[in-house]
């Protein structure tokens, strides 16, 4: 199960979040149909402002390449990534993969994708956090604009380590890292607003994107089977 982003108003928010500093990571399984350059998956950031916010990025060059990017930006504009190398991940849309980025610090972020790992370093501050988006940042600047398929959306507010990262190829977010899950949303049951199901307890509100009974595999078992209904 899973829901659908298929054009630019397509999105899941809060108009708060429990997430408004460093340390913490985010997560979820995507499935893009084509390659899509520099779309944001999911952002926290500052009601009103376009650059200052943490959020999670795919993006893709001239061999087809595809990876994930962690962007910090502070209120002038400046730009601290921590770039996933593309040269070792092809893309192959229509596959579900796993994604993440994680924050140490103001000085510290990395992308990982498929438990490869990429950091970044350089100081900018983000502030006033104050809102959640699913598909571009508060503005809805850079939403995602292509047949994209997004389930298992989560985020803690500690980072994790690369064996959980690992974990997370074949167990729900709800089984790593538990104590320390704030937001988890495996957008399952076609629910508006859909229902968080970490210990934050922050439901997003449906804009435009539809729901789909196509999921990610988690070690060759369907989710729905591991998870069964979810809060049950």
């Amino acid at each position: 199960m899973s829901r659908i982003f298929a054009a630019s108003g397509d999105h899941l928010d809060s108009s708060s979040t429990i997430i408004t500093d460093v340390p913490f990571s985010m997560f979820c399984w995507m499935k893009e149909t084509v390659s899509s350059n520099g779309k944001i998956v999911i952002c926290v950031g500052t009601t009103g402002s376009s650059n200052t916010r943490y959020d999670l990025e795919t993006f893709n060059n001239a061999n087809n390449q595809i990876g994930a990017n962690s962007n910090e930006k502070d209120d002038a504009g400046g730009s601290h990534g921590g770039l996933l190398s593309a040269n070792t991940i092809q893309a192959y849309p229509g596959i579900w993969r796993p994604y993440g980025s994680t924050f140490t610090d103001h000085n510290n972020r990395a992308s990982f994708l498929e438990g490869r790992i990429g950091a970044g370093t350089g100081a900018a501050t983000t502030s006033a956090v104050n809102s959640i988006r699913i598909s571009g940042d508060p503005l809805g600047v850079n939403p995602i604009v292509v047949t994209t398929y997004i389930a298992h959306i989560a985020l803690w507010n500690v980072v994790l380590s690369a064996s959980e990262i690992n974990q997370l190829h074949y167990l729900l977010p709800n089984q790593v890292r538990v104590a320390n899950l704030v937001n988890y949303w495996p957008l399952l049951n076609n629910q508006s607003s859909e229902p968080d199901y970490g210990s934050g307890n922050l439901p997003l509100t449906v804009t435009g994107t539809t729901f789909s009974t196509d999921n990610p595999n988690i070690a060759g078992t369907q989710v729905i089977q591991l998870m069964g209904q979810a809060g049950s």
